[in-house]
C-alpha cells in the first residue's frame, strides 16, 4: 500500500503513534472507581496487554494498518490515523484494586475500570433511648458515626446532627474532618516506602516474627482443612463490589444499613 505523493515508507508500517504519548486517554474518578477510557482506532485485530501496579497502568499493543487486509496495490490519498507499536502509561491518582479490573473493548474504545482500594473503620452510635425534639417535629435523627480513614487518606471524621441556625428546629447531620495530608501540608509515604526504611534502621515494630508467623499457621491451618473437607453454602461476592444482598439483609434486620465508603 503506497500513499499517493508521499514517498514510500520503510517498513510495513505508514507511520506510528507519535512519540511516546499513544493512543489519546481519559481518566475519570467517581466514587468507587477509577476509569480509563482509550481510543484504539483500527484495534479489532489488536493484541493489547495489561499491566497494573500500585501506581500506573501501561496499555501496550499493536494495530495493523488497513493496507493489511486491503492489499498492497491500494492507494491511499490522505491518512492521519496512526498505526503501529504503542504503550501508554497512565499514573493513577488514587490506589485501586488491581485483581478486580474490569476491561470492555467497544467500537474502538477500550474501557477500563479499577474498583479504589478503601480501607475505613467505620463506628456507628446507638439511637438515643429519647428524641429532645420530637415535639417540634424531629421524629428521627441519623446516628452519629466516628469513621477511620486507613487508606488512602488517613484521617478522622465525626459526624453528628446539629440544628440548622434560625427560629425553626431543623435538624441536619454535620460532620468535623481531620486530614493527615491537608493538615500538616506533607504527604504520608506509601506502605512500601515505610517498609524499606524500617529494614534500613533496623525498626521491628511492624514486622512479624518467624514464630508467630508459624504458631498463627498451626492456628489457622486446622480450620482451613475441615473448611476444603465439608464445604459448606456461604454468600461469597466478587472482588470490588459491596457485598451479597444477605449481608444487606443482616443489618437491615435491626434498622440498621451499611456505610458507603
Amino acid at each position: 500500500m503506497h500513499v499517493a505523493g508521499r514517498p514510500r515508507p520503510r517498513g510495513p508500517w505508514i507511520w506510528a503513534w507519535a512519540g511516546e504519548t499513544g493512543p489519546p486517554v481519559d481518566l475519570y474518578e467517581t466514587a468507587e472507581a477509577v476509569v480509563i477510557r482509550v481510543a484504539i482506532p483500527g484495534a479489532e485485530g489488536a493484541a493489547l496487554t495489561l499491566t497494573i501496579d500500585e501506581e500506573q497502568v501501561v496499555l501496550r499493543g499493536e494495530t495493523p494498518p488497513p493496507g493489511a487486509r486491503w492489499g498492497e496495490r491500494t492507494v491511499v490519498h490522505w491518512q492521519e490515523i496512526p498505526y503501529g507499536k504503542f504503550e501508554r502509561r497512565v499514573p493513577l491518582p488514587t490506589p485501586v484494586q488491581k485483581d478486580a479490573a474490569r476491561a470492555n473493548f467497544r467500537n474502538g474504545i477500550l474501557e477500563i475500570s479499577l474498583p479504589k482500594r478503601v480501607t475505613e473503620l467505620a463506628i456507628q452510635f446507638k439511637q438515643p433511648p429519647l428524641l429532645l425534639f420530637r415535639r417540634v417535629g424531629v421524629d428521627e435523627l441519623e446516628p452519629n458515626v466516628l469513621a477511620l480513614n486507613i487508606q488512602p487518606d488517613e484521617g478522622i471524621a465525626l459526624r453528628f446532627s446539629a440544628k440548622v441556625p434560625g427560629q425553626l428546629t431543623r435538624i441536619r447531620p454535620v460532620t468535623m474532618d481531620f486530614n493527615y495530608g491537608t493538615s500538616f501540608g506533607v504527604e504520608e509515604p506509601t506502605a512500601y516506602e515505610r517498609l524499606l526504611l524500617d529494614a534500613m534502621v533496623g525498626d521491628r515494630t511492624l514486622f512479624a516474627r518467624r514464630d508467630e508467623v508459624e504458631q498463627a499457621w498451626a492456628i489457622v491451618m486446622p480450620l482451613l482443612e475441615v473448611w476444603a473437607q465439608t464445604p459448606a453454602e456461604f454468600p461469597n461476592y466478587w472482588a470490588g463490589t459491596w457485598g451479597p444482598p444477605e449481608a444487606k439483609a443482616l443489618i437491615e434486620r435491626e434498622g440498621r444499613r451499611w456505610r458507603r465508603l
